[in-house]
């Protein structure tokens, strides 16, 4: 049994809780998944929370958990694509990087889960946000795979075999 926690991080719709979920059932891992652990904690959707609360709110809230985690093993964490700006992220695990070009991501999301990422409304904000990101996910990496045109399958296995 492993006890190093598994961090993924990459942007909005690269698949992080997908082959999170995979990589805990291959790895006999605890699975938790930041925006679904916020969502629960107010009962209310990310997007809601943005919108009642602040985008300010919601990285605070990002912070306290990520505090929480500290204390967690043996896991496979998904994080919310801006989770990367949390302190001591790397003090949670390995970090590991789903890459992709922002074209591809988009190409991947449907109406009805674009309507669920507030970040994603406007389309050139995000791209920006993308090439904000995209280097600070890549500095934060202890390990990049590249997701494009592979199965959340080949993408566990990829990783499985990177550890």
């Amino acid at each position: 049994m492993r006890s190093e926690n598994l961090v993924l991080i990459g942007f909005m719709a690269c698949g992080k809780s997908s082959v999170a979920k995979a990589l805990a059932l291959r790895l006999d891992s605890f699975f938790f998944d930041t925006d679904q652990l916020i969502e629960a904690k107010f009962q209310m959707s990310v997007k809601d929370i943005f919108k009642s609360f602040s985008e300010a709110f919601f990285r605070k809230e990002e912070q306290k958990l990520a505090h929480t985690l500290l204390d967690i093993k043996n896991a496979v964490i998904a994080s919310g694509g801006g989770f990367i700006a949390v302190k001591n992220l790397k003090k949670l695990g390995k970090i590991i990087y789903l890459r992709a070009d922002f074209d591809f991501l988009r190409a991947r999301l449907k109406q009805d889960e674009l309507d669920k990422r507030p970040l994603f409304k406007d389309e050139a904000r995000a791209r920006e946000l993308f090439d904000t990101r995209k280097d600070l996910y890549e500095s934060l990496a202890d390990l990049s795979i590249n997701i494009k045109d592979k199965s959340i399958d080949y993408i566990a296995q990829e990783i499985i075999r990177s550890l």
